[in-house]
């Protein structure tokens, strides 16, 4: 996945991620023995600059070739929409596959904690993990819950 200047961008047909062609806006040093080269160092391009992929030789505008990012809810790095999951069950809250990937060491990935809320007495309740959210509310654990133990026992 690109991560520099071509973050996010990816060609429609084939998807390969690099290399493009695109028209840049340039500052040159130009007399009239010709072009010295760039004077700041940065090539310039925006969404209606002509791009072409070198792999398929295919063309369009650059924002042509844009994906859709989001940003994970956890790390805060942006990634591809299309490798997205949601969060918290929140279909707007997104979450990128590494972070998906390791669970939550409070929970143990399950999204839900035995909590003892009996005062000085034995008196567990089932309550989302408040380290991982991966429910939006206590219903919503304890019904994972009853879902695992309804399965272990078949």
């Amino acid at each position: 996945m690109n991560t520099n200047c071509l973050k996010g961008m990816k060609c429609p047909e084939c998807g390969s991620e690099s290399p493009f062609n695109i028209v840049c806006f340039v500052m040159m040093d130009v007399s009239d023995g010709g072009c010295d080269g760039i004077t700041d160092g940065d090539a310039d391009w925006n969404d209606d600059s002509y791009c072409q992929c070198r792999n398929c030789l295919h063309e369009g505008e650059a924002g042509d070739f844009k994906i859709e990012m989001v940003v994970c809810e956890e790390c805060g790095e942006s990634f591809p929409a299309e490798n997205a999951r949601s969060y918290r069950g929140d279909p707007d809250l997104h979450i990128c596959e590494e972070c998906a990937t390791h669970p939550c060491t409070a929970c143990e990935g399950r999204g839900f904690v035995l909590v003892n809320v009996g005062m000085g007495h034995e008196n567990l309740q089932i309550q989302r993990c408040d380290t991982c959210d991966k429910f939006k509310c206590d219903n919503e654990a304890v019904e994972a819950a009853f879902n695992l133990a309804s399965k272990s026992e078949e």
